[in-house]
């Protein structure tokens, strides 16, 4: 073995932990960009789902109103939090509002 190849295999002994972590973040991107030429065509076909979902929103966003009562409909439809009996105290005990129902 050369002189050079002895001097780098004691350097990473006398450092084995950054040279394992070393080698990891390597193998790591490795497998990622590995990921990533295998799922191009995955990756292709969500995008222009994605592209043709944002141009319909892009559409529904220019009537404000049809927005709006989409936006509301969506946070009314959200299922119940753990805050909901909270708040539902709050309505009930301290601000005595009544009950309100939002048409479809």
């Amino acid at each position: 073995m050369s002189g050079m190849g002895k001097l780098t295999l004691r350097e990473i002994r006398r450092s084995l932990g950054r040279f394992l972590a070393i080698a990891a973040i390597v193998a790591l991107g490795v497998g990622f960009f590995c990921g990533l030429r295998l799922t191009k065509t995955a990756m292709v076909r969500t995008l222009d789902a994605y592209a043709e979902a944002q141009q319909r929103v892009q559409e529904a966003y220019v009537d404000q109103d049809r927005w709006a009562r989409m936006a509301m409909m969506n946070v009314a439809n959200v299922g119940k939090f753990s805050s909901d009996r909270t708040i539902q105290e709050y309505v009930d005990d301290i601000w005595h509002l009544d009950k309100i129902t939002v048409r479809k």
